[in-house]
């Protein structure tokens, strides 16, 4: 029986969010405290980590798409994805771990090993998380299980991010009792414990359902071709690169913004929790809002909300409950932005596969993902940039007088920024439900005539 698009079960749906849960406890808290870690902490220059992270995520993107082709050739018992869950996860956390780790060395030493134990992190993340986001595609083919699924996906991304912002730095002080650099180090150990075993839930509850048909190994130039004439993933890739670079700056950018322009460091997480919690509770209204007006238009949305979330961090100064509002604001884009994406990006696999007659699940995600991945780098290289420029230095009593308002134009600049230019970027797609499963019916007319 063909059950390639079967209505999945709510604990297999819970199993594969879990897997976002462990990406975010690990990486996106990366994301989030490495710089201001390495600046204040470990006494890294902002210019310095501006190079590090520009370098280590440009070979993070770049290994991307090597790692879709992998995952695409990829032979086990457990089928071509969901191994990668079980092999890369114990190094993924032993890495993670060890960037927040401190040892004693000279400014070169130090810079060598945030250099070796970023780069190790970014390389098993991306060698767990590509196939952890394809197994979407083959785990069903029906358009709305995997809109639900993203949803799913994305409450597991919110819940660890609830208790990675709200909690780390309480953990932090906690596990530190004033030494911060232990702190860190226990903290990220302990986030680490979590998400392997939120990985481990992924990789036992869920089922790749939907079997290639190609040749068992497919080359690079095969792999290309899945994107000719495929309009779906050229435009998410677009939209990828720029959302990621806007939303990463903003979660990068919030302990600078609280603490050198708010001058308030103890709300750094309290911010960064209200985002996460309204994006959690705002989550299960994107399915219903999709399939009224959908996905593209979801995200367009988004792009609205985003666009006055950075309006209000302009208008709303220093004051704290516009602060707030700002948080509400942004935990709604986070929902109507990147669940709407990652509903959109597998529906781009059947749009290739139609367009070319090339199914290359592994590459397509992964070439997204590059995009992913390379907005984050700029992200960080943006961060570094703005406070290497304003004369930002993490070690001294009191900042430069340009600091502080170079802070708040950088936050209202990126935000407004990056919404409008993914609005733009959506204009070309196409790709509506109907078209979708005329598209899908064709695949299949293809297969019985062979």
């Amino acid at each position: 029986m063909n059950d390639s698009r079967l209505k999945l079960g709510m604990k297999e749906k819970i199993c594969y969010g879990a897997g976002d849960v462990s990406a975010n406890l690990i990486y996106t808290t990366a994301s989030t405290y490495l710089i201001y870690f390495w600046t204040t902490v470990y006494g890294i220059s902002a210019a310095a980590t501006a190079t590090l992270s520009l370098v280590v995520g440009i070979w993070d993107a770049v290994f991307n798409p090597i790692m879709g082709l992998v995952a695409d050739r990829t032979k086990s018992k457990w089928g071509r994805y969901r191994p990668w869950l079980l092999w890369g996860s114990i190094p993924l956390a032993i890495f993670s771990v060890l960037c927040f780790m401190t040892p004693s060395m000279g400014d070169g030493g130090k810079l060598v090993w945030a250099y070796v134990m970023f780069f190790g992190m970014k390389t098993f993340f991306t060698a767990v998380n590509v196939p952890y986001g394809v197994m979407c595609n083959v785990m069903t083919q029906d358009i709305k299980e995997r809109m639900s699924l993203s949803t799913f996906k994305n409450m597991g991304s919110d819940v660890a991010n609830i208790f990675g912002s709200y909690c780390l730095l309480p953990l932090v002080l906690f596990f530190g009792k004033g030494e911060q650099t232990q702190g860190y180090f226990k903290a990220a150990a302990l986030l680490a414990v979590i998400g392997f075993l939120c990985l481990m839930s992924t990789f036992l509850g869920c089922k790749e359902r939907v079997v290639q048909n190609e040749k068992e190994t497919m080359s690079l130039a095969q792999s290309v071709k899945a994107l000719k004439g495929n309009r779906a993933a050229w435009v998410m890739i677009l939209v990828m690169l720029i959302m990621n670079t806007a939303v990463i700056f903003k979660f990068a950018w919030n302990s600078f913004y609280c603490e050198f322009y708010l001058g308030n460091p103890g709300i750094i997480g309290i911010t960064a929790a209200i985002a996460f919690a309204v994006g959690l509770l705002s989550k299960p209204l994107v399915p219903v809002v999709s399939n009224k007006i959908g996905k593209k238009n979801t995200l367009i949305a988004g792009c609205i909300i985003l666009i006055l979330n950075g309006i209000t961090f302009w208008f709303g100064g220093d004051n704290v409950a516009m602060v707030y509002v700002g948080a509400v604001l942004f935990g709604l884009t986070l929902t109507f932005t990147f669940t709407p994406i990652w509903g959109m990006v597998p529906d781009s696999i059947e749009y290739g596969e139609w367009s070319s007659g090339i199914r290359a699940p592994g590459f397509i995600y992964a070439t997204a993902t590059f995009a992913n991945k390379l907005g984050v780098a700029i992200s960080g290289w943006l961060v570094g940039v703005v406070l290497a420029a304003t004369g930002f230095d993490g070690t001294a009593a009191a900042q430069a007088a340009g600091v502080a308002p170079a802070i708040r134009m950088a936050m209202t600049a990126v935000l407004v920024a990056g919404g409008i230019l993914t609005i733009i970027a959506l204009i070309p797609y196409d790709l509506t439900a109907e078209k979708y499963d005329k598209m899908l019916e064709e695949i299949q007319d293809r297969k019985k005539d062979k």
